[in-house]
């Protein structure tokens, strides 16, 4: 009966450190990010005043954006017209936005 409690409580721990060690190499794994060195100066003083914004309502079309997939291509916001689109953006200081990248 001992041996048999033993050989349980042995698979049991090694069954935990291999879940560890499964999520462990999930919370280490980095995402592929498409990098870009084209900064652009922000506006400052009176240039940003001249910028109006607008909530947009239920309905309303969205500004026209660009940005680049993760192999490098341009995709436009207006290439999507006709279709469904869900825009989430992350930020790489936030851990919930780490965690839903690809």
């Amino acid at each position: 009966m001992k041996a048999l409690i033993f050989i349980l409580v042995v698979l049991i721990m090694s069954g935990c450190s291999v879940i560890n060690k499964i999520s462990g190499d999930e919370k280490t794994r980095k995402p592929e990010i498409a990098e870009s060195n084209d900064l652009k100066e922000e506006p400052s003083g009176e240039e940003s005043s001249n910028h109006s914004y607008k909530e947009l309502e239920v309905g309303d079309v969205a500004p026209d954006f660009s940005v680049k997939t993760l192999k490098g291509e341009e995709l436009t916001l207006s290439d999507l017209r006709g279709r469904v689109v869900l825009i989430n953006f992350w930020a790489s200081w936030c851990f919930p936005c780490v965690s839903e990248m690809p």
